[in-house]
């Protein structure tokens, strides 16, 4: 099972651009699992509102938090990481395909929320599940993103 790159939308990058975005490590920031039936727009596609209608529902599953967010310096920019983002050792996951990052409170996403970006879970196609069992999604070796300079 391969997992693909985080890919950020166009629309957070322009926000980190215009300093508008702020701090992702001073602010709270929630993971969405969302199922394969979404297809990402990385130009059009902003808010949690374009995706919300994809995310899965029942089992065990709920919006998480995202925690020990961090700026790693790195030769020429930073890197943007965070802990692990677990839903739990005795998760029941339905069918999932993508993970996305929402700038927002996991216990109150609202439409107008900012999404950083998302994560194929797997890039061969289908989908990934658990019933009661672990789920998580680790969090790339270099972080989820990074910003250089050219």
């Amino acid at each position: 099972m391969s997992v693909g790159p985080f890919q950020v939308f166009d629309e957070t990058i322009e926000a980190m651009g215009k300093g508008t975005l702020g701090d992702l490590t001073s602010t709270s920031l929630s993971a969405v699992l969302l199922s394969s039936s979404y297809t990402a727009n990385l130009a059009a596609h902003a808010t949690f509102a374009d995706m919300s209608v994809h995310q899965i529902t029942g089992g065990t599953y709920a919006p998480t938090a995202v925690t020990g967010a961090v700026y790693n310096d790195i030769t020429g920019g930073f890197n943007f990481d965070t802990n692990d983002i677990s839903w739990g050792l005795s998760a029941t996951i339905p069918d999932c395909r993508y993970l996305a990052i929402v700038v927002g409170s996991n216990a109150s996403l609202q439409s107008t929320d900012l999404v950083v970006g998302f994560q194929d879970l797997i890039t061969e196609g289908g989908s990934v599940s658990a019933t009661n069992g672990e789920f998580t999604v680790q969090a790339p070796v270099g972080g989820w993103f990074e910003v250089t300079r050219s």
